[in-house]
């Protein structure tokens, strides 16, 4: 007899080899319209503050390079707190030169890397292939993420880095060599910023001894993180050896972690449907998604409200869990015969279009009294438009149980978030975020730069 598998075997095979085709294809798909708005004309507008701290930064740290008989020593201490990101700033530089694309394009093109990863999670936690595909979309088209992906700033490294640190977090569970990939990954986010890295692994610890409690009762776990922190050790031990302490990584100065929330309200309406992600979450702790959303959502919250450091950053990594969050909702709205709608998803958009209604009509008017509209208001008019049409033909699709409510509000929240990237908007975007944001950031690194020239 022939030892060929039965005719069935094969169409099974060819089935899922089709089935996994499609679905890198539509991830590919995706993530090329999310690098159109991350990626693309990034030089349009001038570096902001902030930015221009990290660049001139790592413009010196080039330049020392180059200087004969450097001390190495000396070297990696002039690249201050944030050694990652100065360093990859400073490979954008000599690729690209001293130009404003060429300091941002490293970071946006980290951010789109780590996309598959996070498409990874969701596929790791629940299985679906939907809900993978949904939660890039989710995260790709909030505002909040969008502005530092595209901006050369720790911030927007910190995003790429919770993505790895969680699917390292989420493989060590069946595999121990994983430890040694947390505990990198964990190192990090401790050379971008530390207290971020702090919270993550304390809320990575409790995750694991929720839902893998015997991984924490086996040595080669701890060794592995333990060896994979070395760095992060040697490194901050460093500093705290020649500066007398750790007051500056953890300083209790301006407290800008009232701005990190501002990121995630102005990231809505994509994110509000994490709202019943997690009360789904309440009611389904005994799977692993459901204790990840409550540990990396819930408790890290908590942690971020109580923590008594003054780092925005700290809120950077919740958009991870409420972009998950967000796409276990949507995942079971494209079914509305087996799952109920929440009664308030309709009255939410219906009242969002109405305030996006009037705010339009304020600003035609203004302009109206005026005697013109400026370009500027002009595109601003424009957006509020579309917007508006965005979430009154969701809320109409809501009120009909219609699942195409899902394609037309990101489609809608995609072409909003292209037009801002691409008209005078994000100029004024990013002129309007700096008067409140960049000046305790420029205090700080100018700090931190004198700090480690000393």
């Amino acid at each position: 007899m022939r030892n060929n598998p039965p005719k069935f075997l094969k169409l099974i095979e060819q089935r899922r080899w089709q089935e996994s085709a499609g679905e890198w294809l539509r991830l590919c798909l995706v993530c090329s319209a999310i690098a159109i708005v991350w990626c693309w004309s990034l030089g349009q507008v001038p570096l902001t503050p902030g930015e221009e701290q990290l660049a001139d930064q790592a413009q010196q740290w080039l330049e020392q390079l180059d200087t004969i008989g450097v001390n190495p020593l000396e070297s990696l201490r002039g690249l201050g707190q944030s050694p990652l990101t100065v360093a990859l700033i400073a490979l954008g530089q000599s690729l690209g030169g001293e130009l404003g694309w060429s300091d941002r394009l490293p970071v946006a093109v980290f951010n789109l890397l780590s996309l598959p990863l996070l498409s990874g999670i969701a596929k790791t936690l629940t299985g679906r292939r939907l809900g993978a595909l949904l939660v890039v979309v989710v995260y790709g088209t909030a505002l909040g993420v969008t502005y530092w992906a595209r901006s050369a700033t720790s911030n927007g490294l910190i995003l790429p880095l919770t993505l790895i640190y969680l699917t390292s977090l989420l493989f060590c569970r069946r595999d121990l060599r994983g430890s040694l990939t947390l505990g990198l990954s964990l190192t990090a986010l401790a050379l971008t910023n530390l207290q971020t890295s702090v919270l993550l692994g304390v809320t990575g610890l409790i995750f694991l001894g929720w839902d893998t409690p015997r991984l924490l009762r086996t040595p080669v776990f701890w060794s592995g993180l333990a060896l994979g922190l070395l760095p992060a050790i040697a490194w901050w031990g460093n500093d705290g050896w020649h500066h007398g302490g750790f007051e500056s990584p953890f300083a209790l100065g301006n407290d800008d972690k009232q701005i990190g929330w501002i990121w995630i309200v102005m990231s809505l309406p994509g994110l509000i449907f994490a709202c019943t992600g997690f009360q789904q979450a309440k009611h389904a702790q005994h799977w692993s998604w459901a204790r990840f959303l409550i540990c990396q959502g819930g408790i890290y919250s908590l942690l971020v409200i109580l923590a008594p450091w003054s780092s925005g950053p700290l809120v950077m990594p919740l958009f991870v869990p409420l972009a998950l969050a967000a796409a276990i909702s949507l995942t079971n709205a494209d079914h509305p015969t087996r799952w109920e709608y929440p009664a308030w998803w309709g009255p939410v958009f219906l009242g969002g279009a109405g305030f996006t209604f009037l705010l339009l009509t304020g600003v035609y008017w203004q302009g109206a009294i005026a005697g013109h509209l400026p370009g500027g208001q002009f595109w601003g008019l424009l957006w509020l438009a579309l917007l508006a049409m965005t979430l009154m033909m969701t809320a109409i699709l809501l009120d009909q149980h219609n699942a195409e409510f899902i394609a037309v509000l990101f489609w809608g929240l995609y072409v909003c978030l292209a037009l801002t990237v691409y008209s005078p908007l994000w100029s004024t975007f990013l002129d309007w975020t700096n008067q409140w944001y960049d000046p305790p950031l420029v205090e700080v690194l100018t700090l931190s730069h004198h700090h480690f020239r000393a």
